[in-house]
């Protein structure tokens, strides 16, 4: 049913309509369609096509002259503002759930880029719909005013893993009279049949309806929940693949290898290289793979997901740099609890005892998101007490790639809990 929603919003009539709403009214509310939607830095340009856009990147590799333009993804039935149209085919929209911040003296970046066959305008659904199919938006902004009426926390499930082709962290109004037994009935609205249909949930799959924990709960819920994943992918026999810009899981890869590639694009005025990996089982010639959108995370997304369903207050941090902007790091002597942040400049991590959790890139060896014990990943770090020691006393750490050979300089940490203020 996706594939073909994907399509029905292609309709000229539609980018007419949604240019003239732009154009005398301001921003207005829109809603993802698609289990995954890719976000972009910028408006991508026809030379962009010529390279298959993106959807064969995982993410540029440190040979690139050019950078990615993936920088954040978008889940079915997240609500965005468009802001920006220029009648093509790609609109400006605002997120609502997640924000760039450099330092707290900055204005807050959620602005990206995205398909117009991505979303649908909340204008162009019938009113009573809104309400019965659409989750009210999750919004760093505290005193935001909706502009629709949209079904209450009381009736919203999320997602704890992929289920029905959908990613983990989709939120989904259900139908509280039809669900019994071990199911939810989720309501999907199917904009050519103008109706919704109806979606069995595994219960284990979802959150309760109106799900929320106790503060104490939430950082051993949230690394609970990222061992869940993993042993979800060993079962699996597959893996999450770093993603830049990646906020999702709606699928295992198979396990397999991944490879550098090129392209070297010329045009009258310069010459760039566009180095980036990928599956090593894509045909050379293939720029463009079969499928529209990758599903994986990079480090702090794969943290701001699994946060947004352990309902860790106030956590909307798109980047590395707006959790050093915005975090205030474990006290001297506190003791470091399972699913505290360890950040370093560039990447984020997740500390579980004396193991680390995270997505990495795919020259440490790892290429996605794995378990891995602290000896192993940073040289001469024998736990969590010897990671917190050296930090305390100013050392720097030095990583270790799978195969065991250190990786780059030295560099700085900081260990954060999870749950706290966040800059509010």
């Amino acid at each position: 049913m996706f594939g073909i929603i994907r399509q029905v919003v292609r309709l000229g009539v539609f980018s007419v309509t949604l240019c003239f709403f732009v154009a005398c009214f301001g921003a207005k509310e829109a809603v993802f369609i698609y289990p995954v939607c890719d976000l972009y830095s910028r408006c991508p340009a026809p030379e962009d096509q010529k390279v298959g856009l993106l959807p064969a990147t995982l993410c540029w590799s440190g040979k690139s002259t050019a950078s990615c333009l993936r920088v954040s993804q978008g889940l079915y039935g997240e609500v965005v503002e468009v802001v920006g149209d220029t009648g093509g085919d790609y609109v400006q929209v605002r997120q609502l759930n997640l924000f760039h911040q450099g330092s707290v003296k900055e204005a807050k970046v959620s602005t990206f880029w995205c398909a117009r066959a991505d979303f649908c305008l909340l204008e162009s659904l019938p009113k009573d719909l809104v309400g019965k199919i659409i989750p009210k938006p999750i919004s760093y902004e505290k005193d935001r005013k909706c502009a629709h009426e949209y079904a209450p926390e009381k009736r919203v499930v999320q997602l704890k893993v992929p289920c029905q082709g959908l990613s983990a962290g989709t939120r989904l109004p259900i139908d509280l009279e039809k669900s019994s037994g071990d199911y939810f009935v989720a309501l999907v609205y199917d904009p050519i049949k103008n109706k919704t249909s109806e979606v069995l949930l595994p219960k284990t799959d979802c959150t309760e309806p109106g799900f929320d924990l106790l503060a104490g709960q939430k950082q051993a819920f949230f690394v609970g929940l990222l061992n869940k994943w993993r042993a979800l992918a060993q079962k699996a026999k597959g893996r999450v693949p770093y993603l830049w810009g990646g906020r999702s899981l709606d699928e295992f890869f198979p396990e397999g290898d991944f490879e550098e590639r090129s392209l070297e694009l010329n045009s009258l005025l310069s010459k760039s290289v566009v180095a980036y990996w990928t599956l090593r089982d894509q045909k050379k010639e293939q720029i463009k793979p079969s499928r529209d959108v990758w599903s994986g995370c990079d480090c702090s997304s794969l943290v701001v997901l699994a946060a947004s369903i352990a309902k860790v207050p106030g956590y909307f941090c798109k980047t590395t740099t707006t959790i050093r902007a915005l975090g205030t790091p474990l006290e001297r002597d506190a003791v470091v609890k399972p699913g505290s942040l360890l950040w370093a400049p560039g990447h984020v991590m997740v500390l579980d005892g004396d193991d680390l959790i995270e997505t990495s890139g795919y020259s440490s060896g790892y290429g996605g998101f794995h378990k891995v014990p602290l000896c192993k990943r940073f040289k001469g770090v024998e736990g969590v007490v010897d990671l917190q020691d050296k930090l305390r006393e100013g050392k720097k750490i030095t990583y270790l790639t799978k195969s065991g050979l250190e990786s780059g300089n030295p560099v700085e940490g900081c260990i954060y809990p999870l749950v706290q203020s966040w800059g509010a």
